[in-house]
This record gives C-alpha cells, sequence and structure tokens, in this order.
C-alpha cells in the first residue's frame, strides 16, 4: 500500500509541475473569463444558448493581436499574456510559457512561444505534442495547425499537407485547406488532405500570394504588390442580403497598397492599407451595420480582427477601435445594442 501511495503521489506531483497537461488527461469547467455561456468542457465553445454582448477590456490594455469568439475578445500582450474581456484581470498562463497568439472560432486555443498549443484549459493539444507549431486556423471547431517545417496538420495530428514548403494556410466553412508556398503559388487541400477540385480550384494559379484568408463562398489572396485576388460563389453571395451601403466585393480587386486583410464568416472583406487606413467592400451580417463608412475614419491601424457581429483594429500602439452590433435574445425578443468605440479600450 505504501508502494502505491508513493507512486500516486509521485505522479501528482508530476502533473502539478507541467506547464500545460495532456488534454486527454479528464476535464474541467472552461474559465468563464473565456468561455461563453455554451461552452463544452472539451476546450471548444458550443453555439446555441444565450450568447452576451462584449464586454470591455480593462483600460490601458495593449495587444500585440486578439482573438475574438462570440461574446468574448482575448487580447495577447506584449509579454505573452491574455486578458480577457470578462475578466478584469489577466487570465493564469502556465508558469514558464507565453501566449504568442490565440485561435477562436467555435473553440479557443493558444500558441505558445515555444511552438507548443494549450486548449481553454491551458491543456496541451496531446496529438501535437513534440511539434512546433507558427500558425494556427479553425473552422467550426476544427482547429488545424502550420509547424515549422511547412506541415499542415489536423486536431488529430494527421498530416494533411507536407513536401510543400507552406508559409501560411485559411481554412472555411467550404471545407477547404488554402495553403500559400514560400514561392507566393497555392496548394488546395480538403479537410481529409486529398485533392481540391471545387470552386476555389483556380487559386491553384494565383502567384505572389503573401496571405489568404477564407470565409463560407469567399477565397481572398493579398499580393506582394499589394492587390487582392478574389474567386467567390456569385449566385450564394447574390442570395445574401445586407444593409445595401457597402461597395461590392469585386471593389477590392480595385484596392492597393493593401498589407493586411481579412474576411468574416458572411462575405465581407477589410483591408488594412499601408498607411495604416482600412476599407471594406462584400456584404456584412446585416446587423453590422455600414462598416466601410463607420470604419473610414479610422487610422493607425496594423490589423484588423472580425467575427460575424464585430470588427475590431489593432493600433500601432496596440490600443484597439471595435464597430459592430451584437443581437441577444432574450425572452424570445431580440436586442441588439450597437457599440462604436473610437480609439478606446471598448469603454462602454
Amino acid at each position: 500500500m505504501k508502494r502505491i501511495l508513493a507512486a500516486l503521489l509521485a505522479a501528482l506531483m508530476l502533473v502539478s509541475l507541467a506547464c500545460c497537461s495532456p488534454n486527454n488527461s479528464g476535464t474541467r469547467e472552461p474559465d468563464p473569463a473565456v468561455s461563453g455561456s455554451g461552452d463544452k468542457t472539451d476546450g471548444s465553445t458550443q453555439p446555441g444558448g444565450t450568447n452576451k454582448p462584449f464586454e470591455p477590456l480593462p483600460r490601458g490594455t495593449k495587444c500585440n493581436t486578439v482573438g475574438m469568439d462570440t461574446g468574448v475578445t482575448l487580447c495577447v500582450t506584449a509579454d505573452g499574456g491574455v486578458v480577457s474581456s470578462r475578466s478584469e484581470n489577466p487570465l493564469k498562463v502556465p508558469d514558464g510559457k507565453k501566449v504568442k497568439a490565440v485561435e477562436a472560432d467555435g473553440a479557443i486555443y493558444y500558441l505558445m512561444d515555444d511552438g507548443s498549443v494549450c486548449d481553454i484549459n491551458w491543456k496541451t493539444v496531446s496529438a501535437w505534442e513534440g511539434m512546433e507549431m507558427v500558425e494556427l486556423a479553425g473552422q467550426s471547431y476544427d482547429c488545424f495547425g502550420l509547424r515549422s517545417d511547412g506541415a499542415v496538420v489536423n486536431i488529430d495530428g494527421e498530416v494533411l499537407v507536407e513536401g510543400e514548403n507552406i508559409v501560411s494556410f485559411d481554412v472555411g466553412r467550404a471545407g477547404v485547406i488554402a495553403c500559400v508556398r514560400a514561392d507566393g503559388t497555392m496548394v488546395l487541400r480538403d479537410f481529409a488532405g486529398g485533392e481540391y477540385h471545387g470552386m476555389y480550384a483556380d487559386a491553384a494559379n494565383w502567384t505572389d500570394i503573401v496571405l489568404v484568408v477564407e470565409s463560407d463562398k469567399v477565397l481572398a489572396g493579398l499580393k506582394s504588390d499589394g492587390t487582392v485576388v478574389l474567386i467567390y460563389d456569385e449566385e450564394d453571395y447574390a442570395s445574401r442580403s445586407d444593409d445595401g451601403k457597402n461597395p461590392e466585393l469585386t471593389a477590392a480587386l480595385e484596392w492597393t497598397d493593401i498589407v493586411s486583410i481579412e474576411m468574416n464568416d458572411y462575405c465581407g472583406l477589410v483591408g488594412v492599407r499601408a498607411d495604416g487606413t482600412v476599407t471594406a467592400a462584400g456584404k456584412f451580417n446585416g446587423e453590422l451595420g455600414n462598416i466601410s463608412e463607420d470604419i473610414k475614419d479610422w487610422t493607425d491601424i496594423v490589423a484588423v480582427k472580425m467575427e460575424t457581429y464585430f470588427i475590431t483594429g489593432i493600433k500601432s500602439n496596440g490600443s484597439l477601435v471595435q464597430i459592430g452590433t451584437y443581437t441577444q435574445t432574450e425572452d424570445g425578443v431580440k436586442q441588439g445594442t450597437e457599440l462604436k468605440c473610437d480609439n478606446a479600450m471598448l469603454p462602454w
């Protein structure tokens, strides 16, 4: 019996010393400072339930990058910490670890500075242990990782793209892994790693691409000269409604001096210009409003992030601007709250 107790004590000590415990070692309730009202305990967020409006980040918070999911904004600070819009205090990052980026699209995952990845409960993604990740992309609770060797893997550790020298990628609801090679050409695979021959197939002929973003039925690429290329389902696009005030998606083909692009899960595309101004084209969720007009006065922007109801701009000094309308349902009645914050840390 003493030997058994000693073995158990040793095992407990090892677990307590681990920076991130394996994600197959049991579950606990997700941190309410991160999770939504319908979150599951495996680190992913479950749709449905009562969606909560975005809440303010603590004043003075400076962000290197942000992750956005329904009802929460996660800010990655310069020192590798994480601040949630649902907590007055920074989240407790495991000792000795620093967060590099957050992927939040139905599930929340943290990319650490050492290339490891933790879920919402700071448990290491077990299938990725020993792998060095440099980029994450998520879609509807699935998470994919780009390894330092240029391979793309799914959350189960299965290699879907390899030997192609991939430097960036994105995934979308169409079930396509859109990858950018180091030479600026494209590789397209389905979620099983097979050859892709669907509506985005012509993107395989794109060149000089530095960044690609994907939504439901739209694929957009940013070229090294600051211009944008597009492929989208025209019939699906025409069937979607918005307030009719934003430029058509094809207006993006005329953009110049673009240094970053972002797309929501509707049909809206936003571009950041080299001078820090922002432009938009396409169809956004009707509750988001006239985005092209609302963001026209933004300045000093280095990156943008979007989810269905919000767009967030990150300024060069780490402060945020955010615009959108969040609709929640209470007792069967929809209630909308318009949020327009000018160079403040979400002060409503």
